[in-house]
């Protein structure tokens, strides 16, 4: 049967050493799986359910505890481990913690791209625009695993379209972007995947090329994660609200936005749930330094 799309925590192996015999091949593995997700697998024998393995989490959804070593049809990624002030960055940037109110850092998810990017560039976006995001766009194919760009012939192939408002008489594509002289508009499923973006420029009213390119490249940025843009960074940075055309993208960012499409992190949580994770990988890493934890996705 056809598993439905859902992730496992693992949050440890726990190895085990046998006293009366040399058996280092022995472990054991386990994780909480929604009940949804559940109930998908009740046809496979690959797993088994701890009679007492299960409790009700803070969104009141009921996590069933399954166990067994085989799991075949997902991708097994060890727990990418980082410092505190790295994570503190990071939710700054993704859940807004640092500077949003209580509301906001609640309603926050991690929003990702898992399809490739296919942008589109309207005929209105200048030549050497293109050119110059296209270098962008390479970069981070290139460095960021699970990131795929490209760039497409006609709209109706792509998933990502960039439009320039350059005349009083011109086109304005998206009337969903309400920012008058430039802006952006993202759509995810409810699995906080982004599936479609649309940015506009309005050369009418940011009249310096250099600076329309640097709005062009900040939008491009947040758009990989609906990021939250932060008042106290570098004005280097693209995560900076500082007002800077020479921004590039800092090995900072980079590191963020590895991170963020890093496999060896959950995918489309809160900030409580990624805190709890981290929490729980970093204390049994503390109580056995032996202990492994992996992230399995499904497609």
């Amino acid at each position: 049967m056809r598993l439905l799309s859902f992730f496992l925590i693992f949050f440890s192996v726990l190895l085990s050493f046998a006293q009366e015999r040399n058996d280092l091949s022995a472990a054991h593995t386990h994780s909480y799986v929604k009940y949804a997700s559940y109930k998908a697998m009740l046809n496979s024998d690959r797993f088994k359910v701890d009679s007492i393995g299960f409790f009700i989490d803070k969104n009141k959804d009921t996590l069933i505890r399954v166990s067994g070593n085989n799991f075949t049809n997902g991708i097994r990624v060890a727990y990418e481990e980082k410092d505190a002030a790295f994570l503190d960055r990071y939710k700054a940037v993704v859940f807004n913690a640092t500077h949003g109110n209580e509301n906001d850092i609640k309603n926050a998810r991690m929003r990702y791209w898992k399809d490739e990017i296919k942008v589109y560039f309207d005929s209105t976006v200048p030549s050497k625009t293109v050119r110059e995001m296209k270098k962008v766009f390479k970069l981070l194919d290139k460095e960021v695993d699970s990131l795929k760009i490209k760039t497409v012939n006609r709209r109706d192939q792509s998933n990502y379209f960039i439009y320039y408002v350059n005349r009083p008489d011109a086109i304005d594509w998206d009337k969903r972007i309400t920012g008058k002289s430039d802006g952006g508009f993202l759509s995810w499923n409810g699995k906080q995947q982004i599936y479609n973006t649309t940015i506009k420029i309005n050369s009418q009213m940011i009249f310096n090329e250099d600076e329309q390119l640097m709005t062009l490249k900040k939008h491009f940025i947040w758009s990989l994660g609906f990021f939250y843009i932060q008042p106290n960074q570098e004005c280097e940075s693209f995560f900076s609200s500082c007002v800077y055309v020479d921004k590039v993208l800092t090995e900072e960012d980079l590191a963020l936005i590895k991170y963020h499409y890093s496999y060896g992190i959950c995918k489309g949580t809160d900030m409580e749930t990624f805190e709890e994770q981290h929490k729980s990988a970093q204390k049994s890493k503390r109580e056995n330094s032996k202990n492994e934890h992996y992230f399995i996705h499904y497609n």
